[in-house]
């Protein structure tokens, strides 16, 4: 468990902010107020250094695995803006201790936005709000930021990376979208180190939020229709042609706008290329059409710098822009500033597309992960959470909080878990599958989709009469439809020739693919010694019947087993053939025998093919039906 917090010297590399066990949780107010700020980052910075995250109610799994991942590398000096005090209160509770503050600022009403967004949402509040903070970090308090999203983890502590050469002689730090160029960043990892109060670094931070209010105020006549304002030069210059229409959102709106801005920050001069804020039709040529919004793809490209003892290839071109022209823009004066990428080692991707990442998706991130793993693009690749399980690295605290926290709040919240966990008719621990039952060899992926769901849709029928949570099966590394090298192109590149992709290629229709992590329990068979080796999980792409049942990722048998004493008393097996009657499992029998097993894991070893289970009682099938959504009911009340 992460919690509560405790200090230990680990091996490796020390960089001189671990701050695990040297500060004290805190509760702050609204950051809005006078003072509050100040006193937060007073509580929670630590030698100079203050780490934001951000998030609501729906988000606390999120929130709190990312912080757990923080801890586990001995970062503690990380504060939580919320979006509500309430929320706040909940965090704080032990024995999570999760510091955080609530935020009233909200980007709809606020003074970035002028007369305030035509149509506020919780979303471009949150997202937002970390570069609000950001910005309010560095022209306030003279600390060193990073803003780190909710679907990152920590591996190991960042500072080591950033301090050595050849970060440490920059300033503005995100992570990369695709090529080296001021115009393609990714913001959902961004540190400011050394960055002047009102200098070129804060500048760009908050040009991105006037950008944004005088994108999302909507004004009539401004981005809308035949004659609008914003649209008035390019038409004119024959370049575009309306009627334009205001767009009110996009995806990945805040990572375009900085792209954006920060491009035009390196260009000196203003650039509309990835986010504009109304529909428009190109008339001119592609030429013309980046000329007239600024979009010159040569004085965005980066400088290379890399090297020294850290090996960290990086990019990096001065910021050009500041001051406090009526539009923003002005050659800055003050302090040179830099932007600059971390890539590599340091941070990289799932879907790994910007330059000089390690893809997550290679395989490679089990045996060699990044400090800062960021998990953009895993939604649609078999889904964030999925692939954070099977690699190992959600923690399961995160959904006992996050529970717990919306019982509190009345609010829902996602987790990793089933909901079923946390039912009172599962309290007894979870079930698992052990021998030849537990391994699915088969030579395609559509006959393993087949046999996981029926081992699964059996193992439902009997954890639910032994008041236990079922757990999935695993799905061999070596199984002959996983992808290889060879059906990525990407020849020798993959973890012994394998790519963690459900499926090829995108959109991943009827895909399985796997996910590695080194684990102790991958063939499914009681483990006393600790030992650990590859093991892989599954993960679909758009396949049907395979997210409809309340069971449990079979990482959490890791997590439950993790020490030598769980090993060796929170394990056991289930005699089945006592409770069989003619060659069925006997309903009756198993329903005498759950109050027998106090231990969190009991493993049970059907033979092949899986055995009947007879003398279920009316309330038991209603009972195992509230355990699979509309999808899969038919499925299962056919097994019934």
């Amino acid at each position: 468990a992460m919690w509560p917090p405790r200090f230990t010297r680990g091996g490796g590399v020390r960089s001189g902010f671990e701050s695990l066990g040297r500060l004290e949780p805190y509760r702050g107010g609204d950051l809005e107020q006078p003072g509050e700020l100040a006193r937060a980052a007073k509580a929670r910075s630590f030698n100079g250094e203050l780490v934001l995250t951000y998030g609501n109610e729906a988000g606390t799994a999120w929130i709190a695995n990312l912080v757990f991942s923080l801890r586990a590398v001995g970062i503690e000096h990380f504060l939580v803006i919320v979006m509500d005090d309430e929320h706040c209160a909940e965090l704080m509770k032990p024995p999570w201790r999760i510091s955080c503050a609530w935020s009233s600022w909200d980007f709809g009403k606020s003074r970035e936005s002028g007369r305030g967004c035509r149509r506020p949402g919780e979303l471009r509040r949150l997202w937002y709000s970390r570069h609000h903070y950001m910005s309010r970090v560095i022209g306030e308090l003279n600390l060193n930021v990073a803003v780190v999203d909710g679907d990152i983890s920590v591996q190991r502590d960042f500072y080591p990376l950033l301090k050595a050469p050849p970060l440490r002689e920059h300033n503005l730090i995100y992570t990369l979208d695709h090529q080296h160029t001021c115009g393609d960043l990714n913001v959902g990892f961004a540190y400011c180190q050394n960055c002047a109060s009102g200098g070129r670094a804060q500048w760009a931070i908050d040009e991105g939020l006037r950008r944004e209010g005088y994108f999302c105020a909507g004004e009539p006549g401004e981005f809308d229709g035949a004659n609008a304002r914003f649209w008035a030069r390019s038409d004119g210059a024959g370049v575009t042609a309306g009627p334009h229409r205001w767009v009110e959102w996009t995806t990945a709106r805040d990572q375009k706008l900085y792209s954006d801005v920060v491009g035009g920050s390196c260009c000196g001069a203003p650039q509309h290329r990835l986010l504009f804020p109304g529909t428009y039709k190109q008339v001119g040529d592609s030429y013309a059409f980046m000329r007239q919004w600024g979009s010159h793809a040569g004085c965005m490209t980066m400088a290379a710098a890399g090297g020294g003892a850290s090996g960290l290839q990086t990019w990096w071109h001065e910021l050009l822009m500041g001051g406090n022209a009526s539009d923003g823009y002005a050659r800055a004066g003050g302090p040179r500033e830099t932007v600059a990428i971390a890539t590599g080692s340091l941070a990289s991707g799932w879907h790994g597309t910007g330059e000089g990442e390690l893809a997550g998706w290679s395989g490679h991130w089990s045996e060699r992960p990044p400090a800062v793993a960021h998990f953009v693009g895993g939604g649609p690749a078999g889904g964030k959470v999925e692939i954070m399980q099977g690699l190992g690295w959600w923690r399961y605290e995160a959904d006992v909080a996050a529970h717990a926290i919306a019982e509190a709040t009345n609010k829902t919240a996602g987790y990793a878990l089933p909901r079923s966990f946390f039912w009172p008719a599962t309290r007894r621990g979870v079930l698992v599958l052990a021998g030849p039952a537990a391994r699915i060899d088969t030579a395609t992926s559509a006959e393993y989709v087949s046999a996981y769901n029926e081992r699964r849709r059996w193992l439902l029928r009997l954890a639910v009469l032994l008041q236990r949570t079922a757990v999935d099966p695993r799905a061999p590394c070596d199984a002959p439809w996983v992808v290889s090298d060879t059906r990525t192109g990407h020849r020798g590149r993959g973890y012994r020739g394998r790519w963690y992709t459900p499926g090829w290629p995108w959109p991943f229709d009827g895909g399985v693919g796997i996910v590695g992590s080194k684990c102790r329990y991958g063939e499914a068979e009681p483990n006393t010694t600790g030992a650990t080796a590859d093991c892989c999980a599954p993960i679909f792409g758009k396949v049907a019947g395979v997210r409809c049942y309340e069971t449990a990722h079979p990482a959490i048998v890791e997590t439950y087993l993790a020490t030598t004493y769980a090993r060796r008393t929170q394990s056991a097996e289930l005699p089945l053939a006592d409770l069989m009657v003619g060659g069925e499992v006997d309903a009756g029998k198993l329903r005498a025998v759950r109050g027998r097993y106090e231990q969190q894991v009991l493993w049970v070893r059907p033979p092949l093919p899986l055995p009947p289970l007879r003398g279920l009682s009316t309330s038991d099938r209603a009972a195992v039906q509230r355990f699979a959504s509309k999808e899969c009911l038919t499925a299962l009340k056919g097994s019934l």
